[in-house]
């Protein structure tokens, strides 16, 4: 696939993984604010916005603040001029003894199942809790009958009376939320849970997994705003307070749970006295493009929020790991080779040539993986030993190591004789990775090796099968072993 090729078919992108980047240093528009109120419906102001990238177009869900607080939208071609959607709110708050019946606000959305889902926080005038709604275009929206599909637990001490503000990654296979909590621990602190459906979450037994701490300037109250994932690390932007100062913070994780902060927390202050965001800073969200991260905030003067924007130039992505693990097959069997990415995060196709013995194996055809399910996969099987393969989405992969593509093989050699085995090359001869603008990711491509006639099982590779390999096998069945792809393999999984 061409270069200009590529780009042609990522016209259709939206932006929903980073690259690696830097994220403490931020440049805020000499324009601001971005976005300001207008008319009964947003008499106190606009906060809390949503940002994605659709179809060349940015759409901005965010929280009108009137008598009722509820979800509008906005739409705009450079992220800097808006043009607010006429029929706003397109979220609604809810009727009489609905659990959303006084407010929503602050929609987080992922696209999903060509779908947008947006979880969203409401209140009943008790406690806040976070519902679930989805759209076929982002703008007309129904309510999950079941709602609210986050709620309080009223035996914690640090979730009593609102679980708000959910922030979501969808990693191909697993939903993943930070949402933040409050009760009588904290003024508020971050919480995680996880979903297979994004319906039913289960919250992680060690929360809260990120509090105030005490400091000078987040030791009152924390809000998480903002989780990306990039190289093999969760990146997370927050809010901080304390009783006299306030700002925005930063820290990191390999899982999403333990968080080191920034040793220069706040990156981020209210402007100067007389500025539109002098008095504190709100809600706010932060998106990768083309390694530009962008921010677009919350900021209140002392009787108005309105809302800004700011961007950080992000370094060059991380060399990533393309490969394809050993693959084990008899004589008549169907294998799959799969060609994998670590991470998978900011893929959005590639090109791969795969080199292997035509006298033992034969390539029939090639498919995707759960990790790329919506992207298109062209394949050149025409040459005898020789696999072309093209892969394209309009979305960009998510998640840490994940497979690209596989390629369906039929092991067209006989088994070779009893207790002996032979190896071929599964040589990558080439592989090239883009990212959602079509722009060249740079990699670091590994072959792998095809095994004929042996057993699975070796798991922990000591060339032998015994108990060893069965204890692990069942630490993978129960989810407390995390294993390689050729340890996958071994295990017959």
């Amino acid at each position: 696939m061409t270069r200009k090729l590529f780009a042609i078919v990522n016209l259709l992108a939206i932006l929903t993984a980073p690259a690696a980047f830097s994220q403490t240093e931020w440049k805020k528009y000499e324009g601001n604010p971005v976005l300001v109120p207008a008319g009964d419906l947003e008499i106190a102001g606009v906060i809390g916005p949503r940002v994605l990238k659709v179809n060349n177009q940015y759409m901005m869900w965010y929280t009108s603040l009137g008598v009722h607080r509820q979800i509008s939208l906005a739409t705009s071609a450079d992220g800097v001029r808006w043009t607010k959607f006429p029929a706003n709110p397109v979220l609604p708050n809810g009727k009489p003894g609905d659990f959303d019946s006084e407010h929503v606000t602050y929609g987080f959305v992922v696209r999903y199942n060509n779908e947008f889902w947006m979880w969203y926080t409401g209140h009943n005038g008790s406690v806040w809790q976070i519902g679930l709604a989805t759209s076929p275009n982002g703008i007309n929206w129904t309510k999950y009958i079941g709602n609210p599909v986050l709620k309080v637990d009223a035996s914690s001490d640090w979730e009593t009376t609102g679980v708000l503000y959910p922030v979501i990654i969808f990693d191909g296979r697993v939903f993943k939320m930070w949402y933040n909590g409050n009760g009588p621990r904290f003024v508020q602190a971050g919480g995680y849970a996880e979903s297979t459906d994004g319906i039913h979450w289960q919250k992680h037994p060690s929360n809260p997994i990120f509090t105030p701490i005490p400091s000078d300037w987040e030791s009152r109250s924390i809000g998480l705003n903002a989780v990306l994932f990039s190289n093999s690390k969760y990146h997370l932007w927050y809010g901080g307070s304390s009783a006299t100062k306030m700002g925005f913070g930063y820290a990191t994780s390999t899982d999403g749970l333990k968080w080191e902060r920034f040793t220069g927390n706040p990156f981020m202050a209210p402007g100067p006295s007389g500025t539109w965001e002098s008095d504190v800073l709100g809600g706010f969200t932060v998106v990768n493009e083309s390694n530009l991260l962008k921010m677009w905030y919350s900021g209140n003067d002392g009787s108005t929020w309105k809302i800004g924007y700011a961007v950080s130039t992000s370094v060059q992505p991380a060399e990533r790991s393309v490969f394809i693990p050993r693959v084990y097959g008899r004589g008549g069997d169907t294998i799959k080779v799969t060609i994998y990415a670590d991470p998978i995060a900011d893929v959005s196709g590639g090109d791969f040539k795969v080199g292997f013995d035509p006298t033992v194996l034969k390539a029939i055809n090639a498919q995707t993986t759960d990790f790329t399910k919506n992207f298109l996969v062209a394949a050149n099987l025409d040459t005898p030993g020789v696999a072309r393969i093209s892969l394209a989405g309009a979305q960009a992969a998510i998640g840490n190591r994940g497979g690209l593509v596989r390629i369906n093989m039929i092991v067209s050699h006989s088994d070779p004789p009893s207790d002996t085995s032979f190896t071929r090359l599964l040589k990558l001869d080439a592989a090239a990775l883009y990212d959602i603008n079509g722009q060249p990711l740079p990699v670091k491509p590994r072959s792998g090796m095809f095994i004929l006639g042996v057993s699975r099982g070796d798991v922990n590779d000591d060339g032998s099968v015994n108990a060893a390999d069965a204890i692990l096998v069942l630490r993978l069945i129960v989810g407390l072993f995390q294993p390689t792809p050729s340890q996958l393999a071994d295990a017959g999984c």
